[in-house]
């Protein structure tokens, strides 16, 4: 059995480890890491702790620990025998999964032309009763957003996540600026990433009612239509009522536009539906959402570690999901006071 270990490479300073299927007992073999040239560029030996994988892999595995090496190139694990996948060591080398990773969040877009060259994928736009929904007497336009994992659910507090991970990566990372994603222009003249992460605020925007409260989803449940394209999806679709866990995410993820978006006129206009939607936290601090897909249980745990029982995570917990907030913020609640 060939080493396993991360195909794609790892950092330079990055720990390095691989793993090997071994015997249950007896002496384990040394490891080599050689170049493509079959020169060996550094020798180990494996943990003298083995992992008993047998319930779930039928093996038992031990790890070599390669750290030291740190200097660029390609190489291979040689162990027990076998050698491992070509990997690589270098600067920049997570990169391009990066780039794939952001570039989804376009193709994934609902009720939205994809014609996108690189890939060859075209998909009409469809579901377009998504911009005639009934909510409380009237037709509300709940078009934009992202289909879910395989599915073609709108699902409020996924976005209002995918859209944090963007914004913390631009404040992190302010180079990200320049990741090109070969994408049509959404927004011109802001970055790719900022470009996809507007395009989910829109339309969480969309999905605030008038007294701040967040609308869960959109959705077909509990019709669930696969194998089709979204032009040719039957199902109707509807929305979900507003929820506590909805409207934490919200808040979180507005506020943390307000703060982070280098557009001022949208940074307040971010704010301004963040702090609607605080003030009906306050006033509905557990209403659930009758979301059979999504039960999102925070665990208490009982004697011996089990669960004694289950509970909806708080408006607090929520917001913090999607904002990253200083220490004396979270202790006091001062949520408000940490969106300036």
């Amino acid at each position: 059995m060939a080493p396993r270990l991360n195909q794609i490479g790892f950092l330079p300073q990055a720990r390095k480890v691989f793993a090997l299927a071994v015997p249950q007992s007896g002496p384990l073999s040394d490891f080599d890491i050689v170049r493509d040239d079959g020169i060996v560029v550094l020798s180990g030996t494996l943990s003298p702790d083995r992992r008993d994988l047998s319930a779930v892999t039928g093996e038992f595995v031990a790890q070599g620990d390669f750290t030291r090496l740190s200097r660029p190139g390609r190489y291979r694990v040689r162990a027990g025998g076998a050698l491992s996948h070509p990997f690589v060591v270098g600067d920049g080398i997570y990169r391009p999964l990066l780039r794939d990773a952001a570039r989804c969040f376009d193709l994934i877009r609902a009720n939205a032309v994809i014609d996108d060259p690189l890939t060859g994928i075209k998909i009409a736009a469809g579901h377009a009763g998504d911009a005639h929904i009934a909510i409380d007497g009237r037709d509300r336009d709940l078009t934009g957003g992202w289909y879910n994992a395989g599915d073609f659910g709108k699902y409020t507090h996924m976005a209002a996540m995918s859209v944090s991970h963007m914004l913390r990566l631009y404040e992190l990372r302010p180079q990200t600026a320049s990741l090109g994603l070969d994408m049509a222009p959404l927004y011109p003249g802001l970055p790719d990433v900022l470009q996809l992460a507007r395009w989910g605020l829109e339309w969480l925007l969309k999905m605030q009612n008038e007294d701040g409260g967040v609308l869960h989803k959109v959705d077909s449940q509990p019709i669930l239509t696969w194998g089709k394209l979204p032009a040719d999806d039957p199902a109707p679709r509807k929305a979900m009522a507003p929820s506590t866990i909805d409207a934490g995410v919200f808040t979180g993820v507005m506020g943390h536009a307000s703060r982070a978006w280098p557009e001022p006129a949208f940074a307040a206009r971010c704010r301004k539906a963040a702090e609607a939607s605080w003030v009906w936290l306050k006033a509905h601090r557990n209403v659930p959402h009758d979301d059979a897909y999504y039960r999102d249980p925070d665990p208490i745990q009982g004697p011996s570690g089990r669960h004694a029982k289950w509970r909806p995570p708080t408006a607090s917990t929520t917001i913090r999901w999607c904002y990253p907030i200083s220490a004396p913020c979270r202790s006091s609640g001062a949520h408000r006071r940490c969106w300036a």
